[in-house]
């Protein structure tokens, strides 16, 4: 698979994680996502966005774990990373709590890895 997300900022992976656990749940649409909600750039959302669209699952978790090696995150960094984007979830609409409990489940074993 290329890697093609080494010049992401760590804008585009916060953006680029919203968008697969927002994904992951399956009760709204992407599409439907206000990005000003989460203080992000329209241009910046939808390059991401298109980019996200391009991929599946298994290429999603691989650049998002690319990713987040190449900036050589901290312990104390991911751990705070995966608290923003825990609260970037939680702004967006309703949300099944079971699914919620495995999608940072996921979350923390994909940081984790990374650490």
């Amino acid at each position: 698979m290329e890697k093609n997300n080494s010049n992401w900022s760590k804008t585009d992976i916060k953006i680029y994680l919203l968008l697969f656990f927002i994904n992951t749940d399956y009760t709204e649409s992407i599409q439907n996502i206000d990005y000003n909600t989460f203080e992000i750039k329209k241009p910046i959302f939808d390059k991401i966005y298109n980019e996200f669209n391009k991929d599946n699952d298994y290429q999603s978790i691989q650049k998002i774990r690319f990713a987040l090696e190449n900036k050589a995150y901290s312990k104390e960094e991911l751990h705070t990373l995966f608290l923003e984007i825990k609260t970037m979830f939680s702004l967006s609409k309703k949300r099944n709590n079971l699914i919620i409990n495995s999608v940072f489940t996921n979350l923390e074993r994909i940081l984790d890895s990374a650490a």
